[in-house]
């Protein structure tokens, strides 16, 4: 089945329409290049990526938020680890 988690149904159709709407999310991504398969998976994940950046910036000046970035966990993982128990 084609199946498309959180996406739009105008996402669902630029996806599938690659295979005719014949083939499952899997088969399309291992029958396309490496480049085909990343413009793909940035259409099947954009809804749930858009929906991540606006409630980051919803979330900004919130005191219930606690905002992490990667570059946190990079320097110090534990650290990081601990400060989001503490919150």
């Amino acid at each position: 089945p084609q199946r498309c988690n959180f996406c739009t149904s105008l996402d669902w159709s630029a996806i599938f329409s690659a295979c005719k709407f014949n083939c499952t999310y899997h088969e399309l991504l291992h029958s396309v290049s490496m480049s085909e398969g990343l413009a793909l998976e940035f259409r099947h994940q954009r809804l749930t990526l858009l929906t991540m950046l606006v409630n980051m910036q919803n979330w900004m000046h919130e005191e219930k938020v606690l905002p992490m970035s990667l570059s946190q966990f990079e320097k110090d993982f534990s650290a990081s680890i601990a400060c989001i128990g503490k919150f």
